[in-house]
């Protein structure tokens, strides 16, 4: 038996778009899932990097001569002249502008000429500014102003040139520029005139991204608000659809580590200082000073109860050691873990009592390597990230005391501090905690799947813990009984519950919630079966009608795990044991 020919609905995570998972079976659209996701997300993409939520905030990023762009000029200057679509662009298309720029005479810094935005800005946040650039005959030298309300010289050639800065804003408004001004500090008089071409000016949040064109508005790109998340982590060949509950990122500027709001005892940051697992140049670099202490960056947050998770992607840099340190309380009650960052190894270390302690490593590739720490708090909670030194780690103290040479140390990226007892996917923050709210999936199906007899099936991706709640599950209703459920289970272990007219039949099966599974339920008017991972660990003989299926739902909370679909299957016919053990095994 073809299981795929004899389903009356296959969801395979492949095909997504804003608010819409859709099936591969039936293909007329009434087994599509409806879903809604009300913030932004990450996600790993195919090319196994972290994708964000990108954001272009500049309008008109290709179309200077719009009035968006302020043409201006002062002392000798005169208004530069801007010509649409004159060259072939570096994306192929004749879109780039002609720009003419003529200071006149002047020398001061109040001889200008420059086309110009004022842009909001968050003072302390750090922002990327980006332009491509070249020049009528090559040589010709303007300046840029970027978020630092600082200049720098641009040299041009006959070649395109994307110019990049990224800088921490010192204003709140300040202005995205590019033009001829004379006499600044650092750069002094340059040429009078220039004809230059221009095309995709970008601003955003964070370093310098790959461009995004826009028109009259900002334009975002990434896993955005009701956009699915096909997730890659498996593999580039096998992507799965991935579901989490709400979380909160309580870590302030999560890749600015150099920022004020992390404490530095006797660490140097870097910022900026490698490529991270989301492949820009964005990773800061840790050094350990020369004095023989500890060495870590920090924050703290008081007013929590319950369990807490700490992570950071690390990597090495010079030391091949890091650590992060749970501090549960004003007090001793402190969870540290060491990784060893050539193999992911880890060590731990408990000062005091701490309680509901746990870590768990993932690799990310190139390197790099997310270590998660997990402790209970009642009120204080110390995020504490740093390079560690040493061999063997059999008895030791955190923070570990070694004496640094100033120049070696590992690199961080990403760092969170999040309510609950596992690592959920990554959640950029700037100034402010970050919240991203549950995603859901649901449909309304035709009455024309009658499930008075059949089968349903789902497999999930464990999350790292299993924790104890009720959720998650795929739950299924028909229009006779309602309520029967594939995850479910308010233990550590896989559950499923079928509901006929009122009476439930809830099993757990030996599989934890921390592991991969594939669960079934096969019912008809002479007996039903669950099955988990290829075993049957629960039938009974009871007639099972649950009518016309009505709708189909997930639900995800907090306390449940980060949990990922990989598929699902609906059949209109019961399966024999054979093939739901076929269907299940792993």
């Amino acid at each position: 038996m073809s299981l795929f020919t004899e389903s009356s609905l296959c969801l395979v995570p492949s095909g997504v778009k804003d608010g819409k998972v859709y099936s591969i079976k039936p293909t007329d659209g009434s087994g599509d899932l409806t879903f809604t996701r009300a913030s932004n997300a990450t996600r790993v993409a195919s090319n196994g990097l972290i994708e964000k939520v990108r954001t272009n905030l500049l309008s008109y990023s290709e179309q200077f001569d719009n009035v968006y762009w302020t043409k201006k000029k002062s002392g000798t200057g005169v208004i530069p002249v801007v010509t649409a679509n004159t060259t072939i662009a570096p994306d192929g298309t004749t879109t780039a502008d002609t720009v003419v720029f003529d200071v006149g005479a002047g020398t001061t810094t109040s001889d200008q000429t420059f086309v110009t935005r004022i842009v909001s800005a968050t003072i302390g946040d750090e922002y990327g500014s980006s332009i491509y650039l070249k020049g009528s005959v090559g040589g010709e030298q303007i300046v840029i102003r970027n978020a630092a309300n600082d200049y720098i010289l641009a040299t041009l050639t006959t070649s395109w040139q994307r110019f990049e800065a990224a800088k921490v804003a010192v204003a709140t408004g300040w202005s995205y520029e590019f033009g001829i001004r004379q006499g600044l500090s650092g750069i002094g008089t340059i040429n009078s005139t220039a004809t230059i071409y221009a095309w995709g000016a970008q601003l955003e949040t964070g370093v310098p991204t790959d461009y995004i064109a826009t028109t009259s508005s900002a334009v975002s790109v990434g896993p955005v608000s009701g956009l699915p998340r096909l997730d890659y982590s498996g593999g580039a060949s096998c992507p799965s659809l991935i579901l989490e509950g709400q979380r909160t990122n309580l870590v302030t500027f999560s890749e600015q580590m150099d920022n004020a709001d992390w404490t530095k005892s006797e660490t140097t940051i870097s910022a900026n200082s490698a490529t991270s697992p989301d492949g820009y140049t964005n990773a800061d670099k840790l050094i350990a000073s020369t004095t023989d202490t500890y060495h870590e960056t920090k924050q703290a947050f008081s007013g929590l109860s319950g369990s807490y998770t700490i992570s950071c992607f690390l990597k090495a840099d010079g030391y091949n050691y890091a650590y992060i340190r749970s501090q549960v309380n004003t007090g001793s009650d402190r969870y540290g873990v060491i990784i060893d960052l050539t193999n992911g190894t880890t060590y731990t270390n408990t000062t005091g009592s701490p309680t509901g302690t746990s870590n768990s490593v993932t690799s990310y590739g190139n390197g790099w390597y997310r270590l998660s720490v997990t402790a209970t708090t009642s009120d204080y909670l110390g995020v504490n990230i740093g390079p560690a030194s040493g061999t063997t780690f059999g008895s030791f103290s955190l923070p570990a005391t070694f004496a640094g040479n100033g120049t070696n140390g590992v690199l961080a990226y990403g760092c969170m501090a999040e309510a609950g007892a596992y690592a959920t996917s990554y959640i950029p923050t700037l100034s402010s905690a970050v919240t991203r709210v549950a995603d859901a999936i649901n449909n309304t199906f035709p009455t024309a799947l009658n499930q008075n007899g059949g089968a349903a099936f789902i497999e999930f991706a464990g999350a790292a813990s299993g924790g104890g709640a009720s959720t998650p599950y795929i739950q299924i209703n028909g229009d006779k009984a309602a309520n029967t459920y594939l995850g479910f289970g308010n233990t550590a272990n896989w559950r499923c519950r079928i509901n006929d007219a009122g009476t439930p039949y809830l099993f757990t099966s030996s599989v934890a919630k921390t592991s991969n599974v594939k669960l079934c339920i096969s019912y008809s008017s002479s007996g039903w079966a669950m099955f988990a991972n290829g075993v049957k660990f629960a039938s009974g003989t009871d007639n099972i009608d649950l009518g016309d299926l009505a709708s189909l739902t997930t639900s995800i909370n907090d306390a449940a795990g980060a949990y990922i679909i990989k598929q699902s299957l609906i059949f209109p016919a019961p399966l024999t044991d054979a093939q739901a053990i076929e269907l299940t095994t792993l």
